[in-house]
């Protein structure tokens, strides 16, 4: 029974290893909301319940207009803020209990867009979120 030599098996190996991480690197970051390539507004649905945002993170791109439709699921009134790259407000909607509201906001420049919630303490116990916009 005849065996490769060392320098093949690890040549072997790494290529694996190559092919797995590129592989990798090309999928969607799991956690993240990829907003579609399309020009015109963009629907994304949100869920608020007690401190936190569902999805927290949204991948967009420069120049497009998304339609946040939030629904509240919680027992608790809540907000939610969003703000530019330079911390301007663009939107802030209050969220009674079991309801549901929407905004438009319009991403004019690349940067992080954060959304929050407003009332006292939720975003310190993690009721935040982040837009993500890409330069074209």
């Amino acid at each position: 029974m005849r065996t490769q030599p060392a320098p093949i098996k690890f040549a072997a190996v790494l290529a694996a290893a190559v092919l797995l991480l590129a592989l990798f690197a090309c999928a969607p970051r799991p956690g993240v909301y990829q907003v579609g390539p399309g020009a015109g507004e963009q629907i994304i649905h949100i869920i608020a319940t007690n401190f936190a945002f569902d999805p927290e993170q949204i991948a967009a791109r420069q120049g497009q207009v998304l339609i946040l439709r939030v629904t509240n699921q919680a027992t608790t009134t809540h907000n939610l803020t969003v703000r530019d790259p330079q911390e301007n407000i663009l939107a802030a909607i209050d969220l009674p209990a079991g309801s549901s509201s929407e905004t438009r906001i319009s991403l004019k420049e690349a940067g992080v867009y954060s959304f929050y919630c407003a009332k006292p303490f939720h975003s310190g116990l993690g009721m935040k979120g982040r837009i993500e916009a890409a330069a074209f």
